[in-house]
């Protein structure tokens, strides 16, 4: 996967010298435990067309503009920032922001690697892909991606490409699993202006990768399991997804960028219907007990070594 995106730091004079060339108009605003967003579309007098991203708690503290293509992204922030924090804006909702600016294909999906292949997790916010991505990370499976998954086909093959594999956990999943205290790092933090030292904000830890950082660029996608709302007592933790259903769950857990274009749209859409067509798609309901995790993980590694393609 080949970001073709440079990313330029600024003073917030220069940056504000930039940001002036354009009248902005909100797009989304999402406020949550860790930090504030802003997303804004911006328009020049002469039609240049940009994104901004502002992020914030009770005072400014990032922006990043983008540029119309995705090439260019201008940011600053203030002395309340750290750089893990503007490290961790920009290879999350930036960097995914560019990638499907520049015409990838990317889900709202978590993967981790078994076998030679990659298995994809999607489903809604709260459908629990990081607690089951950070146990099979702890049964010795490689985290493939985490967040969002950017795929690509050739013929009939689809393939994941290498992604983020520091998994963004909760607290209360690092206390579930007792995960290694070494191995946590806040993802948002704010820098002490008195010592410079880092703050931690309550919120999602990164359970850091060990792993040999030689990984091939991609990996075939062997199945796609898409969660539902944990139950009570689950007939079945694990079965084939209707194609159908299958087609509907995605397109809730496919990313489109921000562009008004019909041609865009239909080619995502077809790219969407393939990637049904040629995979095998599963329907998991995990009990609504963690300590039955080991069942969920069981089943999914049963299905995905076998090969249904």
């Amino acid at each position: 996967m080949k970001l073709d995106t440079e990313f330029k730091e600024l003073s917030w004079d220069a940056f504000i010298t930039i940001k002036e060339k354009f009248v902005f108009s909100d797009l989304r605003s999402i406020i949550n435990n860790d930090i504030g967003e802003i997303v804004q579309s911006g328009l020049s007098t002469n039609g240049e067309k940009c994104t901004l991203f502002k992020y914030f708690d009770n005072t400014d503290k990032a922006e990043f503009l983008i540029s119309g293509s995705a090439k260019n992204v201008y940011y600053a922030y203030t002395d309340a920032a750290s750089k893990r924090t503007i490290n961790s804006l920009i290879r999350g909702n930036i960097t995914k922001f560019c990638l499907q600016h520049q015409g990838n294909f990317c889900l709202h999906a978590a993967g981790v690697q078994v076998d030679n292949g990659v298995i994809l997790f999607t489903g809604h916010k709260t459908a629990g892909k990081s607690t089951l991505t950070a146990y099979f990370r702890l049964k010795g499976h490689t985290v493939w991606c985490d967040d969002y998954a950017v795929v690509g086909s050739n013929g009939g093959n689809w393939f994941a490409y290498k992604g983020d594999d520091d998994l963004k956990v909760t607290p209360e999943t690092a206390s579930l699993f007792n995960l290694p205290y070494s191995e946590l790092q806040s993802v948002f933090t704010y820098r002490n202006k008195i010592d410079n030292s880092e703050k931690p904000v309550a919120g999602k830890y990164y359970f850091k990768s060990s792993v040999d950082l030689a990984q091939p660029e991609s990996l075939p996608v062997k199945a796609v399991f898409q969660l539902y709302p944990r139950e009570l007592s689950p007939l079945n933790i694990v079965h084939d997804q209707d194609k159908q259903k299958a087609f509907m769950f995605l397109l809730k857990e496919m990313m489109l960028p921000g562009v008004n274009s019909k041609a865009y749209i239909e080619l995502y859409f077809k790219s969407a219907k393939r990637f049904i067509d040629d995979l095998p798609f599963y329907a998991v309901h995990a009990p609504d007990a963690i300590e039955r995790i080991g069942e969920v993980y069981h089943e999914i590694l049963r299905v995905s070594l076998t090969d249904k393609r």
